[in-house]
């Protein structure tokens, strides 16, 4: 059970709660990051109302706290807490235990390893509250920025689909399928 909203906290990042406290910040960074995730995300869009994510805030909050779907936690810089980015665990199957780890970062921040510490956090955090058999990510192959975030985590792969996917400008590719072993 999650009882404090700073649920993780490592060297440089913190993963929280969602609260709709943090709607004009997660505003920003989705709209400020567009370009960059429009590749790879087929629910981006270049305009987000505020009502929009709040609405998306507390419904999160709602699933994460009751277990229902998936686990999201937001990732704030310590130092100048800012958004980083968002990451979650979809809930595939709680009776093996078993989840697929997905995220996204706001492009301001990346390339300095924020995900990769914010993923090895989550890691953390289920293994210390599920004891997983099974955590997964998986990633669009033209994606390398996520492959990379998810190996420095520790993950390895474990299998490459290939032609499984289509990406939102319509384009087929490859699926890398990446397990944490421990």
């Amino acid at each position: 059970m999650i009882d404090d909203e700073w649920v993780c906290t490592g060297e440089r990042v913190a993963l929280v709660l969602p609260d709709a406290s943090l709607a004009p910040a997660v505003r920003e960074a989705l709209q400020g990051s567009y370009a960059e995730h429009r590749a790879f995300l087929f629910w981006v869009k270049s305009e987000w109302s505020l009502d929009e994510v709040v609405k998306s805030l507390v419904c999160a909050r709602e699933n994460t706290l009751s277990e229902n779907g998936e686990l999201r936690f937001y990732v704030i810089d310590k130092d100048d807490r800012s958004v980083v980015g968002c990451i979650g665990a979809v809930i595939t199957n709680l009776s093996i235990p078993y989840f697929e780890i997905g995220y996204w970062a706001n492009t301001a921040k990346t390339g300095r390893g924020y995900m990769t510490e914010s993923v090895k956090l989550l890691v953390s955090f289920l293994k210390r509250n599920y004891a997983p058999l099974r955590i997964e990510i998986t990633m669009a192959k033209r994606n390398e920025r996520s492959f990379h975030v998810a190996r420095r985590a520790g993950f390895v792969q474990e299998a490459l689909l290939k032609h499984h996917r289509v990406l939102p400008d319509g384009r087929v590719d490859d699926t890398v399928l990446m397990v944490y072993p421990g």
